[in-house]
């Protein structure tokens, strides 16, 4: 019994203690610094060589952290492969509050970190963002002029405010290329990658599509595998033709690239396997599809012969039998050949008369398979009412509504091939018009617009300006103009 009262006794001592013991633990709670970042976009536009800086505003939530000495920063940044964390190289670029260079990165896409850690504490905040870096010549026209008889290439660069023009482009990025002769073409190649053409009437040279630099080894004779056709070679015209490119050289002959068939501008394909001659190439159509095959026109024999894709020869074709049409006509030259997208790709033919100088029209489409290609003629008729086309220096086709424009000193005229009817529908007195063309791989800002180059009669005071076609045979809208150029030669589109 007694047992059991000093157990409950001292059960209610030590629960008395308990309640008396005073806890002397510290519960008073102290606010830490949050750090918070602000003033980084989502997305930048670097231009290489051209200065910028990034300046984030970096604060605190306590007093007095507002000082960006208290915080220590890191900028790092990765390879975008489409994700918010980036995988990949590791650019750590700089521990400076503000971002001003991009040492060791090159032209691409990135993910971007910014970090800032308070000093005191070790705490951080980072805010991630998306970085493009592009040359000053990433996108835009180029365009190749005569200034005085010689070759100088200027380029219209797309940048983020709107256009930056770069006379002499290749000077202005220190490029090895020194342009040499008169001005014949500057073209843009798209096959396992991008290549850029200029050509003078002393060679052909490649440049290196981001930095437009160059080396002995970027000419069209290490394309050829160093086997010039003859001494003073170049290519007059180059075609991207769906199944690869095609180039005809200054001698009038063909050369084919087509990598799957080990055709790199080695072969004339201007050759008639079963007459076993060759022939001189007056000009190159093709349709839109892989499969299509493209018609080149035979200057010898004044003739529309068939080239499969990857052929390595011509084949004669079978006249249509309708509209009076021949594919052979001794009667008749070549003026002007065209392709575009007009009723999903067509090729417009201008065809003149030897004797009466009487112009007509032939529209032809062309479609492949795995097994066939055929060409199909789409029209074929004489044009009349069409002022002073005879005198006409540059061409074009709308490849919205398929009528013929034409160039005559500083006149455009628009020829509706169904009304059989032509409209002024460009007038630049006191000019004259040295290019004309839409460009159908310019993207969607110009695939549909008419590019025109005119200048003083002398080739002075060049501009450059972009049309909007806005109805059938309706004067031009301007959407774009540029001075400064000399006589324009070609333009042509730098695309992304």
């Amino acid at each position: 019994m007694n047992k059991r009262i000093l157990t409950v006794f001292s059960l209610l001592w030590i629960l008395a203690m308990t309640s008396c013991y005073k806890d002397k633990g510290n519960y008073d709670y102290i606010n830490v610094n949050k750090v918070n970042i602000s003033g980084i976009d989502t997305t930048y536009n670097i231009v290489l060589g051209v200065p910028f800086r990034i300046s984030p505003t970096v604060t605190g939530t306590m007093p007095g952290m507002d000082d960006t000495s208290k915080y220590s920063y890191e900028w790092f940044f990765a390879p975008n492969i489409g994700d918010a964390i980036a995988t990949g190289t590791r650019y750590d670029i700089s521990k400076e509050h503000d971002l001003t260079q991009l040492p060791g990165m090159k032209v691409g896409d990135y993910v971007g970190h910014f970090r800032a850690t308070d000093k005191a504490t070790g705490i951080s905040s980072y805010k991630a963002f998306k970085l493009r870096i592009v040359t000053g010549v990433y996108e835009g026209w180029l365009l190749l002029n005569d200034i005085n008889g010689k070759a100088r290439l200027d380029m219209l660069s797309k940048v983020d405010t709107g256009w930056r023009f770069m006379p002499d482009v290749l000077a202005s990025v220190s490029s090895h290329l020194l342009l040499d002769g008169k001005p014949i073409s500057v073209d843009l190649i798209t096959l396992k990658s991008t290549t850029i053409y200029i050509t003078t009437d002393k060679g052909s040279n490649k440049i290196d599509p981001e930095n437009f630099d160059w080396n002995e080894t970027m000419t069209l004779a290490s394309d050829m595998g160093n086997k010039l056709p003859s001494p003073g070679f170049y290519a007059a015209r180059f075609y991207r033709v769906p199944s690869g490119s095609m180039m005809v050289g200054v001698d009038s002959n063909a050369y084919y690239y087509y990598s799957t068939n080990f055709l790199n501008y080695t072969s004339r394909i201007n050759f008639v396997r079963t007459e076993g001659k060759y022939f001189a190439v007056g000009g190159v159509g093709y349709g839109t599809s892989f499969l299509a095959p493209n018609v080149i026109y035979d200057n010898t024999n004044r003739r529309f012969l068939l080239q499969a894709p990857g052929g390595s020869a011509c084949q004669v074709m079978a006249d249509p039998g309708a509209r009076n049409f021949h594919y052979q006509d001794p009667t008749k030259r070549l003026v002007h050949i065209e392709s575009n997208s007009y009723e999903g790709g067509d090729i417009f033919a201008l065809l003149r008369e030897d004797k009466t100088n009487i112009n007509c029209i032939a529209v032809l489409n062309t479609s492949g398979t795995t097994t066939s290609v055929s060409v199909k003629l789409q029209l074929y008729d004489t044009i009349t009412g069409a002022p002073d086309l005879n005198k006409a220096t540059a061409f074009a086709v709308s490849p919205i509504f398929g009528s013929l424009l034409y160039a005559v000193d500083g006149k455009v005229y628009s020829y509706d091939l169904y009304q059989k009817a032509a409209n002024l529908v460009l007038d630049l007195p006191g000019k004259i018009i040295s290019s004309m063309r839409i460009d159908a791989t310019s993207g969607a800002n110009f695939n549909r617009r008419l590019a025109v180059g005119y200048c003083n009669p002398d080739g002075s005071n060049g501009v450059f300006s972009v049309y909007d076609i806005p109805t059938q045979n309706a004067p031009l809208t301007l959407y774009q103009s540029w001075s400064g150029f000399g006589k324009i030669v070609k333009a042509t589109y730098r695309f992304r």
